[in-house]
């Protein structure tokens, strides 16, 4: 991945397909995460010591194993669901992840009226509302655009001027 990298920096590579480019980049960023994370990881133990010494003193004078059993497992548990959010997001558009990170605040929200009895005011229950909506709202206007570009692929009338819904974009048109 490091030699497409360079070939395409030096010009040399112009003729790839954007999926091969995009392929490329990913596997060349995944690469350098795998070496520099387990480094910045090692790095951190100094710096965790230094600033943290007094609670790990007061931590070990009072160990409970049951509580720190149950704490990594959620720590384990929030680092995968951490890795897994990553490698989604390489395949979402920023828009998708920003409306998805609000659909997760709003469950939260939500969740913590039902589950957990939390009392929310009128603004934080509009807010939810209101992002809920906004939420079906984007999902529609997105099934809706993913259909109307199949039918367009399919009648054969593709036009490279043409805007998300088929529409000419403004910024391309002719004159």
């Amino acid at each position: 991945s490091r030699a497409a990298i360079a070939r395409r920096r030096a010009g040399r590579a112009t003729h790839e397909r954007p999926e091969t480019i995009a392929l490329d980049e990913r596997a060349a960023v995944q690469e350098l995460v795998e070496a520099t994370l387990p480094w910045a990881a090692l790095a951190l133990l100094p710096a965790m010591a230094l600033f943290e010494a007094p609670q790990i003193a007061r931590c070990l004078r009072t160990f409970d194993l049951a509580a720190y059993g149950r704490l990594f497992v959620i720590a384990v548990l929030g680092a995968w669901t951490s890795a897994t959010g990553y490698m989604v997001i390489g395949r979402l558009s920023a828009l998708t992840h920003q409306v998805l990170g609000q659909f997760k605040m709003a469950c939260l929200l939500l969740g913590s009226a039902v589950v957990l009895g939390a009392d929310l005011n009128a603004q934080q229950l509009g807010g939810a509302s209101v992002t809920m909506l906004s939420i079906l709202c984007y999902t529609r206007a997105t099934l809706t655009q993913r259909a109307a570009l199949a039918k367009r692929d399919e009648s054969g009338g593709r036009d490279e001027r043409a805007g998300l819904l088929g529409a000419a974009s403004p910024t391309r048109r002719r004159a």
